[in-house]
C-alpha cells in the first residue's frame, strides 16, 4: 500500500516537520518521539521509520496492519511551503517516506532564506574551540568554498553581493533561481552532498558540531574534485555550472555558521 501526501514544512528540517506531522496522526498511541534512518536512492531520498515495528513488538503482520493505517490517516494539507511526499511500507515492516529530488529542487531554492531566518544567532561563541586538524579540514572547506564562488563571481558565471566573506548571509544575487534539479542526475557526489546538507539540517549528531561540520567538509571535497564546474561544463552547460556553484554556496553558508556560532573559531576566507 502507498499513498502520497502533502507535508507542510513546519520546521526547516524535512526530519522534524515528519515527525511533527506523524506525531498528529499517531496520537492514540501515546507516542512522544520518532526516530528516522536517512538513505538516498536514485529517485530521491527516503526516511525509514520502524515505529510500527516497535509497536507491534516485532510482528511483522501486525506491523503492516498498524503501517497500512498510517497511511491511510496519512492527510493532504496546505501550508505556505510544503513537500510532496510518497509513503509506503516495505516488506520488513519499515514506513518509508520518499521525497523526490523534484521536491529537494524546491527545499534547496528555500534553504538559505529560511536557515538565516529560523536560527538564532549569536555575536559569536564564547567558549572557542581549540584548533586542531578537524577544525583545519573545516576551516580549509570553508576556504575552498570562498575561493570557488569568488572565482565564479570574477568569471561571470554567477553575481554576488559582494566578495567580503566575513558575514554570515546569503551572499547570492543571480541566477535568481537555481535549477538544483541540473544537477542531481549527473554524478552521485553531488546526491552524496545533497544528502549531507539534509542531514546538517536535520540535526543528525548535533551534540557533536566538530563532526557534523566535517562530515560535510569531507562530502564537499570529493564533490569538488569529482564536480566540475569550469572548462567544458561552463562552455557547454551553463546552468549546470551554475547549479553546482549554488550547492557551493549552501556549503559556505553552513560552514561559516558552524565555525562561527558553534565552534567559536573565525572562518578562513581563502588560503
Amino acid at each position: 500500500m502507498n499513498s502520497q501526501f502533502n507535508l507542510p514544512l513546519t520546521d526547516l528540517s524535512i526530519e522534524r516537520s515528519l515527525e511533527q506531522y506523524l506525531l498528529i496522526n499517531l496520537s492514540s498511541f501515546n507516542i512522544n518521539s520518532l526516530s528516522f534512518y536517512l538513505i538516498h536512492s536514485e529517485l530521491g531520498i527516503i526516511y525509514q521509520c520502524s515505529i510500527a515495528l516497535k509497536l507491534a513488538k516485532g510482528n511483522l503482520k501486525l506491523a503492516q496492519e498498524i503501517n497500512h493505517k498510517i497511511i491511510y490517516n496519512c492527510l493532504v494539507l496546505e501550508a505556505k511551503y510544503q513537500l510532496e511526499i510518497e509513503v509506503f511500507c516495505n516488506n520488513y515492516g519499515l514506513l518509508e517516506f520518499l521525497i523526490k529530488y523534484s521536491e529537494i529542487n524546491q527545499w534547496l531554492q528555500k534553504l538559505p532564506e529560511l536557515f538565516l531566518a529560523n536560527y538564532p544567532l549569536s555575536l559569536f561563541n564564547q567558549h572557542p574551540t581549540d584548533i586542531n586538524d578537524e577544525i583545519f579540514l573545516i576551516q580549509y572547506a570553508h576556504a575552498r568554498c570562498c575561493s570557488l564562488l569568488r572565482l565564479g563571481h570574477l568569471d561571470h558565471l554567477i553575481q554576488l553581493k559582494t566578495l567580503d566573506f566575513h558575514q554570515l548571509t546569503w551572499f547570492w544575487l543571480s541566477p535568481n533561481l537555481v535549477i538544483f534539479n541540473h544537477i542531481i542526475w549527473q554524478q552521485a557526489e553531488e546526491q552524496e552532498l545533497i544528502a549531507q546538507i539534509i542531514k546538517v539540517i536535520d540535526g543528525k549528531d548535533r551534540v557533536n558540531s566538530i563532526k557534523i561540520a566535517s562530515d560535510l567538509s569531507n562530502t564537499f571535497l570529493k564533490f569538488e574534485q569529482s564536480c566540475r564546474i569550469w572548462g567544458e561544463v561552463k562552455r557547454q552547460d551553463l546552468t549546470l555550472a551554475q547549479a553546482r556553484l549554488g550547492m557551493i554556496a549552501i556549503v559556505q553558508l553552513l560552514l561559516r555558521f558552524g565555525l562561527t556560532e558553534k565552534l567559536g573559531v573565525i572562518p578562513l576566507m581563502e588560503l
